[in-house]
């Protein structure tokens, strides 16, 4: 019996992950610890916090 090498391999597999949001320069964000007052870009809803925790909010919407 012959079973090709490929075998339970699924094609779909090979998808390129494309991002729904620029990216981000994680080193400026690190650094930003300057509370600040922001609207999400997705759930349209007022955010209070550093660059981490607006970042991670958001980041929750594609999770």
């Amino acid at each position: 019996m012959y079973i090709p090498p490929n075998f339970g391999l699924s094609a779909t597999t090979s998808q390129t992950y494309q991002p729904r949001h620029p990216p981000v320069d994680a080193s400026t964000l690190l650094k930003g610890t300057q509370i600040r007052r922001v609207e999400c870009p997705v759930c349209q809803k007022m955010l209070e916090g550093d660059d981490m925790a607006i970042n991670h909010h958001v980041n929750e919407h594609y999770n």
